[in-house]
């Protein structure tokens, strides 16, 4: 991503003003380099581009529920959600307003958004 001047990846704690009541702090999120002027001294202020967030125990009911109806409300294009213990992905794609599940991946993200893959 660096390499091409795609955008920028930034990592928690950074505050995601999606309104008033909805600002989060995903564990990952991309922005385009023509988003660039969303992020402020504060944070972001409006949608990512894309947003991975690191499941936990303590966390799973609210990415895979709050979080990701916050983030499809707000427009993210891609949500990944990545389970460490199986190095599983799960990916939402946003299309026409909606998230679609994409095929469960293990240890690839695919960003349909970047045209790439990040292995981990």
């Amino acid at each position: 991503m660096r390499k091409h001047n795609l955008g920028k990846v930034f990592i928690a704690p950074l505050d995601v003003h999606f309104s008033k009541e909805n600002i989060l702090q995903p564990d990952i999120f991309f922005i385009k380099t023509e988003n660039i002027r969303k992020i402020k001294s504060r944070g972001l202020f409006g949608a990512p581009d894309f947003i991975v967030e690191i499941l936990s125990t303590a966390t799973s009911h609210l990415d895979f529920g709050e979080k990701k109806l916050i983030y499809e409300k707000y427009g993210v294009r891609g949500y990944f959600i990545v389970e460490p213990n199986s190095n599983s992905v799960t990916s939402f794609l946003l299309k026409n307003k909606k998230y679609e599940e994409q095929k469960k991946t293990k240890g690839i993200i695919k960003s349909i958004l970047l045209h790439t893959e990040i292995r981990f």
